[in-house]
């Protein structure tokens, strides 16, 4: 068992304990007869009733809203161990009872003042404790909440892609095309990347940039022509770690939303530049507004990588910003990266 879970039982060893050790004195100076047996017996004592009412009197009444119920309990608790007390220190040392106190009649008071402090104490302290308890168990159904919306959100395949893909791969079977195969095992690498990928809280950026050639090569195969898509990639290796899933579907929004199947002068231009501090990955494509008047979809990739943006890094310090023309459109993802980002991996370890 690791320390942290110890910690709670040390803690309340070491009270104990230093209350023990504190009331040896007391006993010893006043000359109270067989001062072991009795320091033992109020702490003993004392164990049972902040135990019992922490421990089982609280949990069984008190957090179920049952107080009537519970201060009732915790008097008779109170009175139970004053009583018991008195009567074994009474059986045992009889006339030194009250050796020390000015009378019977004070060390009664003292015993029950005693009694009714633990209580108190004890009361605090465990509800202090539920209440933390209560706080990190909400704070994992948010955790577990978040990351099953952001394996939803990562998960998210752009159809349109996909099907275009399909299509083009039947057709080159049908042609006997000689691309077809490779097409077949760049498209399962893909696919592979964004079921299993989304399992990982975070990959290499340029795995990422990886696939996204591999997007590109699909793409193209299409065309008889080579097409004017430009990628550059500023990252010296091996690069930092990002989410993933991150980039490809703002290129899939470039290739969902421009003009390139019939826009002679159409282009596509992405561009990933990391330094020490930063990461900045753009998109710019062309687009015809006549063909396209409302684009709405555009927003919907875009809308679920914010989202993800919130969830992972705050509303401040990750940025997805926009900017369209009448002719283009483009995106600028900006992510702060953590010191030493860049040897984070524990594959590079």
């Amino acid at each position: 068992m690791s320390l942290p879970k110890w910690r709670p039982f040390l803690l309340h060893a070491a009270v104990w304990g230093a209350l023990f050790v504190a009331y040896l004195p007391f006993f010893l100076t006043n000359n109270i007869g067989q001062p072991l047996l009795r320091d033992s017996l109020g702490l003993g004592l004392l164990l049972l009733l902040y135990y019992g009412n922490a421990r089982l009197l609280m949990p069984r009444l008190h957090e179920r809203e049952r107080p009537g119920s519970y201060a009732l309990a915790v008097l008779a608790l109170w009175g139970g161990v004053s009583g018991l007390r008195l009567g074994l220190e009474d059986a045992l040392f009889g006339a030194g009872l009250a050796t020390g106190f000015p009378s019977l009649k004070r060390y009664v008071l003292y015993v029950l003042l005693l009694h009714g402090l633990v209580v108190v104490v004890g009361y605090f302290v465990e509800r202090l404790r539920w209440r933390e308890a209560e706080a990190r168990r909400s704070q994992a159904v948010i955790s577990e909440q978040r990351e099953a919306q952001l394996l939803y959100l990562r998960s998210q395949i752009n159809p349109h892609f996909l099907f275009n893909t399909l299509n083009n791969l039947y057709a080159l079977m049908v042609a006997g095309a000689p691309e077809a195969p490779e097409m077949v095992l760049r498209l399962a690498a893909l696919l592979r990347y964004a079921i299993y990928s989304t399992r990982e809280a975070r990959v290499p950026v340029l795995r990422e940039i990886e696939h996204i050639r591999e997007l590109l090569w699909l793409y193209q195969v299409r065309f008889e022509v080579p097409l004017p898509i430009a990628l550059t990639v500023d990252c010296p290796a091996p690069g930092p770690d990002i989410e993933p899933m991150l980039l490809i579907p703002l290129v899939e929004n470039c290739l969902k939303h421009g003009d390139l199947d019939y826009n002679p002068a159409g282009y596509i231009r992405l561009r990933l530049r990391v330094t020490a501090t930063e990461l900045l990955f753009e998109t710019e494509n062309s687009r015809d507004v006549v063909e396209q008047p409302k684009d709405a979809a555009h927003g919907v990739g875009l809308a679920n990588i914010r989202q993800r943006l919130r969830l992972t890094h705050g509303t401040a310090r990750a940025t997805l910003a926009t900017a369209a023309t009448a002719t283009t459109f483009t995106v600028r993802l900006h992510l702060p990266l953590p010191p030493h980002a860049q040897d984070s991996h524990p594959a590079r370890r």
